[in-house]
């Protein structure tokens, strides 16, 4: 079965939409307004994972600069090399388009012996516009996106965390993303699945919790498939990132 088959994507959405308007129609007379709940990750990515170094990554606040730079390379001024704008850890057009109260870390990753990888965590507030695939934001980009699949990663101690894994391009540039969302003990590669739970949570339990969105990018070299890179990494970012479940 294609959990990314557009059948079941409709499938998922009526499911939404039917499980809102019942819940809702039973509990009409009795709702209040759920409190916010932590998302189940961690708010500051670690120095190292592994063997891999990390580098904050700044962002040119200046429109028609928009240049980055990973932390390594800028003086202590923080100030752009290029146009002297002033640097910011979130870019602006995120700035621009996420809510006021999303939250966004990002590193980049280096390994010694070579190789490139940049984690993202966006953790959603009180509007859910703050969590998006990157099915939509890639093509905004420039990004034709070439494949998705859905990823089996083996991690000790627990079941097979299934992630997306999205092969995109732009001209000769090719990016590989495996990404997926957690949130209110949930864990799924899924966005409609998370629609499902987001849903049942907020209406059935009363709680509305904080989702985070969490995205590992790998540049990849023409006919080398990056799943096992892809694979080892995220087996040692897991633990260091997801907050442990309460029993």
């Amino acid at each position: 079965m294609n959990p990314f088959d557009p059948r079941l994507r409709n499938t998922a959405i009526l499911s939404v939409l039917l499980l809102s308007a019942w819940l809702v129609g039973a509990r009409f007379q009795h709702i209040d307004v759920a409190p916010l709940e932590s998302a189940d990750v961690v708010r500051a990515l670690p120095e190292f994972i592994g063997d891999w170094q990390g580098q904050e990554v700044l962002y040119c606040q200046n429109e028609s600069c928009a240049r980055s730079y990973l932390s390594g390379e800028l003086d202590f001024s923080r100030l752009c090399l290029r146009c002297g704008g002033p640097l910011n850890y979130v870019s602006l057009g995120e700035q621009t388009l996420l809510p006021a109260d999303t939250v966004v870390v990002r590193k980049a990753y280096r390994k010694p012996q070579g190789g490139d990888v940049v984690v993202t965590i966006v953790i959603s507030g009180n509007d859910q516009r703050s969590i998006h695939r990157p099915q939509q934001c890639l093509p905004a980009q420039g990004f034709d996106i070439v494949a998705t699949r859905a990823e089996p990663i083996t991690i000790p101690g627990r079941s097979p965390l299934v992630v997306s894994l999205v092969t995109a391009r732009k001209g000769l540039m090719r990016l590989d993303m495996a990404y997926w969302f957690l949130g209110g003990g949930h864990e799924t590669h899924d966005h409609f699945r998370r629609l499902v739970w987001m849903a049942w949570d907020n209406v059935a339990r009363n709680v509305r919790s904080r989702w985070a969105y969490i995205s590992v990018q790998m540049p990849c070299r023409e006919g080398v498939d990056p799943s096992a890179d892809l694979a080892a990494f995220l087996r040692q970012l897991y633990p260091v990132i997801v907050r442990p479940r309460s029993q």
